[in-house]
């Protein structure tokens, strides 16, 4: 498929396993801002042209918001231009990272906890059965430490 000049896929065509190093898995906010930032843009300017706030902006980039509904993810891929493939990828993203926030998890369990338990049922859709068994087992050591 032919790249347009608008297009990017820094990080979005990346396994997530490189030369057998972990890389960070690719989120609706870490797209977003390698997309803004590859077409020169600042946040406030994107913003503006989303009709979103700034400050709302840098927390969905920086992880410290969930992700918006699907009517802003689209307005803020319409302000970038993005490509239908990113478009797609950016709904995808959004998609799954709300469907870790579902998750129900004990007031008693401590903070860190409950956040990897949302990432990992926000990662839920792209593991493979080996990716799954593996964490499965990589617990069961901890458990036994």
């Amino acid at each position: 498929m032919p790249v347009g000049k608008n297009s990017v896929f820094i990080s979005a065509n990346l396994p997530s396993r490189m030369n057998g190093a972990r890389i960070a898995p690719l989120s609706f906010g870490r797209l977003l801002a390698e997309l803004r930032q590859a077409r020169g843009m600042s946040q406030k300017t994107l913003a503006f042209q989303a009709r979103v706030a700034a400050s709302t902006l840098s927390e969905l980039e920086n992880r410290r918001r969930p992700p918006p509904p699907e009517s802003t993810v689209l307005a803020l891929s319409q302000a970038l231009k993005a490509s239908a493939e990113e478009q797609r990828m950016l709904i995808q993203l959004a998609d799954e990272a709300r469907a870790g926030i579902g998750v129900r998890v004990s007031r008693t369990m401590p903070a860190h906890v409950a956040q990897l338990l949302r990432e990992l049922a926000g990662l839920s859709h792209r593991l493979s059965p080996t990716e799954t068994r593996s964490l499965q087992l990589y617990a069961k050591d901890l458990a036994m430490k």
